[in-house]
């Protein structure tokens, strides 16, 4: 909203649709609403859901330049970010859920303390060739490797081993 005052008697009001995109959770007052609670959008650019953004308030707008960055990267794979936290010790993580899976199917990703935006891209090219067809297996996936990752299945009762890549013995 604008309010802006017109010489001498008069206030005009403007008014602009916005859409809640995410909403901030301050690591310091984890139940704290505040105005800078929630980040808004232009009214095209419409999110399915609300993600959260989990950390320490003096790391509030660097959460929002990393959501920024990821999210065209997700978006491109068809996964939806649900989560984005860092911790006080500088720890980021990422909670993803694939456009195409049942709304409870949701998987972790750990990112470490470094190079957040490049970890991300490495698992989305690796997602769309490898994992998305195994995405309702998937527990959490561990991308503080400097090379590669490791993906935790879900443990079910009956459950065929999973293997994405290995060596020939020639």
């Amino acid at each position: 909203a604008m309010v802006r005052r017109v010489w001498p008697d008069a206030l005009a009001l403007g008014i602009v649709e916005t859409q809640a995109m995410a909403r901030f959770e301050n690591l310091d007052n984890p139940g704290e609403i505040s105005a800078d609670s929630y980040i808004n959008l232009a009214p095209t650019q419409i999110l399915p859901m609300s993600p959260v953004l989990r950390g320490p308030k003096v790391q509030r707008e660097t959460l929002v330049d990393v959501f920024f960055s990821i999210f065209p990267v997700l978006q491109e794979v068809r996964l939806a970010p649900l989560e984005l936290s860092v911790s006080k010790a500088g720890r980021w993580s990422l909670v993803l859920q694939s456009h195409d899976s049942p709304p409870d199917a949701d998987f972790a990703l750990l990112l470490g303390r470094d190079g957040v935006v490049e970890k991300v891209d490495r698992f989305a090219r690796s997602y769309s060739i490898a994992l998305r067809d195994k995405v309702d297996l998937i527990s959490k996936v561990d991308m503080r490797y400097a090379n590669g990752f490791a993906v935790q299945w879900h443990q079910g009762p009956i459950q065929a081993p999973v293997q994405l890549a290995g060596l020939s013995g020639n």
